[in-house]
């Protein structure tokens, strides 16, 4: 406790089966309990640590499953109407947890669906948190539909949240179909949609793995996840370095956000993040591998070289925290074509002594090459628009 080891009794069950067997006895057999233990779990829900009020959710999800009216009467909705995040969140996981009950399932898709299309914004914002965590739809494409419902009502004003849990659903085997309806928002006639499409993409560059799997139980806490030793990475970089299919829609999102008026700032500033994520403080390796897979498909054009090359020189020489020479001509060589590198390739102490190409300096024995991007037309109507109008 604040860095202080205090004794403490724990105490557990001798099987995974005891939990729900407890819970089961305690709610249907002890009717007089149930009004304290609801109380206990409202005082729960506002407890700060994410193994208290995490656990205490998915408790409260199963009691849902044994009597969901009164636990959508004294918990869900309660909750879902709160002030504060922390009780939005915890109605959202009791929610995903009753979902995880086919019983229970279609009855929590009815309520999701209902409160994102004419909920209170409370209720949308319990719903998008809920729909993060990819079980509160039938399918993946309704889930991103009722986000774009919520991120883009009333001209965005829960934009913030619908875009979070859209990147929450990049943990997820879907991946690909979360990033092509990204790709379809940014290029969307409406600017909410567009806001909400351009959104996550910097959200995906900046939230780490560790704030997407909050559950300690979660994908990052198993040792056979690729997620498992990435919790401090953006979660861009971790795809890149998971799922390498992913790079070319992941960079094509970051090229739109860098080159939109209204987000290449906070994009740039992304960007730069993303670099200064490579090594440690330490000197050890640490995002170097996501972004030796990024970086390419980001600089393929030479105008995203010229960029890459003010931005890796405003880097260097920022007087609070200066990039090392040798650490931006490191990023470079990471950015520049696989073949071009390969050519280029040496003992890193011979690297450092080369000049350093940069777009407006192309090397005298580099041939140039030209990668055109794909062209990004906009369609005549979006999947938005064919749906909703």
């Amino acid at each position: 406790m604040d860095g202080h080891e205090v004794p403490a009794r724990l105490i557990w069950y001798r099987g995974s089966a005891l939990p729900s067997a407890v819970l089961t006895e305690l709610w249907d057999r002890h009717f007089p309990v149930r009004a304290p233990v609801v109380r206990w779990l409202r005082q729960l829900a506002d407890d700060p640590r994410d193994q208290v009020w995490m656990r205490a959710a998915v408790a409260a999800g199963e009691l849902c499953v044994r009597d969901f009216d009164h636990g959508y009467t004294e918990l869900i909705r309660p909750l879902a109407e709160a002030t504060t995040n922390r009780r939005l969140i915890f109605a959202a996981t009791t929610l995903d947890q009753a979902a995880g009950h086919a019983s229970h399932r279609k009855a929590v898709h009815r309520l999701i669906g209902d409160w994102s299309k004419k909920g209170t914004p409370s209720q949308r914002w319990s719903a998008a948190w809920a729909l993060g965590y990819g079980n509160a739809a039938a399918t993946m494409d309704d889930t991103l539909d009722a986000l774009a419902r919520i991120g883009v009502r009333d001209e965005g004003e829960l934009v913030t949240v619908a875009s979070h849990n859209v990147v929450r659903l990049l943990v997820l085997p879907d991946a690909a179909e979360v990033l092509a309806r990204m790709a379809e928002w940014t290029h969307h006639k409406r600017e909410p949609y567009q806001d909400l499409g351009l959104a996550a993409t910097v959200r995906l560059a900046l939230t780490t793995v560790d704030e997407l799997l909050m559950d300690p139980d979660s994908l990052g806490d198993d040792s056979d996840s690729p997620w498992a030793d990435r919790g401090d990475w953006p979660v861009a970089l971790a795809l890149a370095a998971i799922r390498p299919e992913l790079v070319e829609p992941m960079a094509d999102l970051m090229w739109t956000a860098l080159n939109t008026a209204r987000s290449k700032d906070v994009a740039m500033d992304a960007l730069e993040e993303l670099l200064r994520s490579a090594v440690r403080k330490d000197g050890t390796e640490w995002t170097r591998p996501g972004l030796a897979e990024l970086l390419p498909a980001l600089a393929t054009e030479e105008h995203d070289r010229r960029r890459l090359d003010w931005l890796l020189r405003r880097m260097m020489s920022d007087p609070e925290k200066p990039l090392p020479d040798a650490d931006a001509r490191d990023l470079w060589w990471l950015a520049v074509a696989p073949e071009e590198r390969a050519r280029q390739d040496g003992p890193r102490q011979d690297r450092r002594r080369q000049e350093w190409p940069g777009p407006h300096r192309p090397h005298p024995d580099r041939p140039r090459q030209e990668w055109p991007r794909q062209d990004r037309p906009r369609r005549e109507r979006t999947r938005e628009e064919e749906r909703h109008g």
